[in-house]
């Protein structure tokens, strides 16, 4: 079997929107394996973007646990150079840099 990319263990996440606690992401389990496909699906609000998020270092959890090629994720392994320089986002509003090739604005962060 091979050893998870990605693992998320009893991962969750809340927000607060005006008085109401959001949750996110509720006690997630997720392992994510090399040269497998992962389709994120789900309802406008279902937590996709957060899971991305947690994922992609760019959000904390509040409870459980992140792990990346093995190494447990805390906050101050999560800015570690070396483990960000597999990660790279382009977000639904796109906001490319227009004199760059769509490869060229891929391989920027």
């Amino acid at each position: 079997m091979l050893d998870p990319i990605i693992r998320l263990e009893k991962a969750s996440k809340s927000f607060r929107k005006g008085d109401q606690l959001v949750r996110a992401l509720r006690s997630i389990d997720l392992d994510v394996l090399p040269g497998r496909s992962l389709a994120v699906m789900g309802r406008s609000g279902s937590g996709k973007s957060t899971l991305l998020h947690v994922m992609g270092l760019l959000t904390p959890l509040d409870e459980g646990r992140l792990f990346l090629f093995g190494r447990a994720m805390t906050p101050a392994a999560s800015r570690d150079k070396a483990v960000r320089r597999h990660f790279g986002f382009i977000f639904q509003d796109a906001k490319l840099i227009p004199d760059l090739s769509i490869l060229d604005n891929i391989r920027v962060p």
